[in-house]
């Protein structure tokens, strides 16, 4: 699965994104995370660890949102392990607990890997995402107010429905399904 959860009213907490210059500028933009941050960074290593049936292949935590690669298996013998939503709500449950209020939205969005070439759109997406944060759309609403972007809701890549293609930084508009995100 690919997930994306969102801070609470899309606040910067969780992280910045410096761009490097001069001969730092081929390393690309860093991410810095804030404690709060670093809190959830514990508590995604912490899932792989304490699920056997959960493997989180590649995660990026930007200012304020998280993406998410997590693969689901089955338990020995065939026993089911923890679905997606307990996995979000553990994470969700474990930052809360840890820094003493809650940070997220309520929902978060989905979407099903469905083959090689869907993983690795997506494995792109979160490695070039921090490139891409002053043209992505969960940069804020402060930040977009007046160029028709702030009442619209997106996603990251993963469907056929895409607006603008992929050169490394493409989204596609919720606004084209009819339920909004998972």
């Amino acid at each position: 699965y690919f997930v994306t959860k969102c801070t609470r009213e899309r606040k910067h907490i969780l992280s910045r994104i410096e761009t490097a210059v001069g001969l730092d500028a081929l390393i690309g933009p860093q991410v810095h995370l804030t404690e709060i941050g670093k809190t959830v960074d514990q508590y995604i290593q912490k899932t792989n660890r304490v699920y056997d049936t959960v493997s989180i292949e590649r995660y990026v935590i930007m200012p304020n949102h998280i993406h998410l690669l997590i693969g689901l298996q089955n338990g020995p013998m065939g026993a089911s392990g923890p679905t997606l939503p307990q996995i979000i709500k553990a994470i969700k449950g474990m930052v809360t607990r840890s820094i003493g209020h809650t940070i997220w939205q309520d929902n978060y969005y989905e979407h099903i890997i469905r083959d090689e070439n869907d993983l690795l759109i997506h494995w792109q997406y979160i490695d070039h995402n921090p490139a891409c944060w002053a043209d992505d759309p969960y940069y804020g609403e402060e930040h977009n107010e007046g160029n028709g972007t702030e009442n619209r809701r997106y996603a990251p890549l993963g469907d056929d429905r895409l607006s603008g293609g992929y050169g490394g930084c493409g989204h596609y508009d919720f606004s084209v399904f009819e339920n909004g995100p998972a």
